[in-house]
């Protein structure tokens, strides 16, 4: 034997079994982005066109819509399921922290925008399109015409000599305070039966009524009350005037009072999309911060140099 010689390898002895490395964790950008980027796409989607006009007039084309984007998720879930499975079967040595987020995000923003969009749709779109598919009178006189005659309007033009009985203004408390002032005709005697009253929520009180445009001289538009729930309590408003003030009531239509009804319409469809550009740039932001805390805790628990 050589001096200098290795021993074992003069023997013939084999190498020892090498140390496997680790797989080397770092931050996946594109999956960060699209963590974000994909829940938002699917959150303003689905809360703007449930939400819009088009449920009123086209509502299968929302369902197809719905059915797009939910086939959409559940794909996107399987795959995340695959690859969670993959991990936990010790196939894969890196847990996959961002397709789990990206199921949980995803998920949440599909509940999230169909709930968003069926508020925001009861709220103010149903009322604005409602009231284009009723009927518009003008020229009503509420001294002598019948409400009975005016059951499919939405908007009302009153005759030019009518105002507010604010003196029999009275309001009904429910949690909320439902006020009520009949619509007369100045120049005419007192009706037989008041039929036509402005409403307002939580608009009156011992000072009076001072709901919608009370203060303006030329207001002499209504704009019909469309929300069932609150028509049954300015009902009951109105029972409480009869008793307080001695009047009858044989059909009482409810109106909001206004100078310019069209106006009104128009600012509760410019309402639906406030809403839903609120909603967008809320839940956006929300799921921002949601990421940025994920990429803390990703740099935190789970990169590797």
């Amino acid at each position: 034997m050589m001096y200098g010689q290795d021993v074992r390898k003069a023997y013939g002895s084999l190498p020892g079994p090498l140390k496997q490395r680790e797989p080397k964790v770092t931050l996946p950008f594109q999956a960060v982005f699209l963590s974000w980027f994909l829940p938002t796409v699917v959150f303003t989607v689905v809360s703007g066109t449930a939400s819009s006009s088009l449920l009123t007039y086209y509502p299968i084309l929302i369902y197809v819509i719905l059915a797009v984007v939910t086939i959409g998720c559940m794909l996107t879930l399987h795959i995340v399921s695959l690859v969670l499975r993959r991990y936990f079967s010790g196939r894969s040595k890196v847990f996959p922290f961002w397709y789990a987020f990206l199921g949980v995000s995803l998920t949440s923003s599909l509940v999230a925008s169909v709930w968003f969009a069926h508020l925001n749709y009861m709220k103010n779109e149903i009322a604005s399109d409602t009231l284009k598919r009723l009927a518009i009178a003008s020229n009503v006189d509420p001294a002598v015409d019948s409400s009975s005659r005016y059951l499919d309007v939405g908007r009302v033009e009153f005759s030019n000599s009518t105002t507010l009985d604010l003196a029999k203004s009275i309001g009904f408390k429910n949690k909320e305070v439902y006020c009520v002032a009949p619509i007369v005709n100045n120049a005419s005697k007192a009706p037989a039966t008041y039929d036509y009253w402005a409403v307002g929520l939580n608009c009156c009180d011992e000072n009076g009524f001072r709901c919608g445009e009370y203060k303006k001289p030329n207001a002499r538009s209504g704009v019909r009350l469309l929300n069932e729930e609150q028509r049954e309590f300015y009902t009951l408003a109105v029972n409480e005037a009869e008793a307080t003030f001695g009047i009858k009531t044989a059909l009482p239509l409810f109106f909001f009072w206004v100078e310019d009804s069209e106006a009104l319409q128009r600012s509760w469809q410019a309402k639906t999309i406030e809403y839903w550009l609120l909603e967008v740039v809320t839940f956006a932001a929300f799921l921002f911060a949601a990421v940025v805390a994920g990429v803390a805790f990703f740099e935190v628990f789970l990169a590797t140099a």
